[in-house]
């Protein structure tokens, strides 16, 4: 089994809203952003990502966290490390450049309501909203 390290980006538009995506077909979301290549950094990894799926630029990236996971997806154990910074972007869209993946902007209420994983990724973030206090889950 290999470990994956990912870059995600915690982006929130003027309302406060944060920016979930989902694929198509499942029933949860995740915070965007994607795998780290060989040698790319992680801001390099979310950058391209964000240019990828959404066809913006990162302007800035703040470190604010991270998490260890492991999980069963589609009958195969995975494990990963999520390192995630809060984002701002060139501007801010749910216009999707992938057809298998959409983009959503929820409340901060609506996002303790919604199955994000990393669950505990997700409560991570959800109490550095609150405290601005960065964290590092497993």
């Amino acid at each position: 089994m290999n470990i994956e390290i990912l870059a995600r980006g915690i982006v929130q538009d003027n309302q406060g809203r944060v920016l979930l995506c989902q694929n198509v077909g499942r029933n949860y979301f995740y915070f965007p952003g994607g795998h780290v290549e060989t040698g790319e950094t992680c801001v390099e990894a979310l950058n391209r990502e964000f240019q990828e799926e959404l066809g913006v630029s990162v302007k800035t990236t703040h470190f604010i966290g991270g998490s260890e996971h492991q999980f069963v997806e589609d009958g195969v154990v995975r494990q990963e490390i999520n390192i995630v910074f809060a984002t701002e972007l060139s501007e801010i869209t749910t216009q999707s450049n992938e057809a298998h993946m959409r983009f959503f902007l929820f409340t901060k209420e609506e996002l303790q309501n919604k199955t994000v994983y990393p669950e505990k990724m997700k409560q991570g973030v959800i109490d550095w909203l609150k405290t601005g206090k960065s964290f590092w889950v497993y």
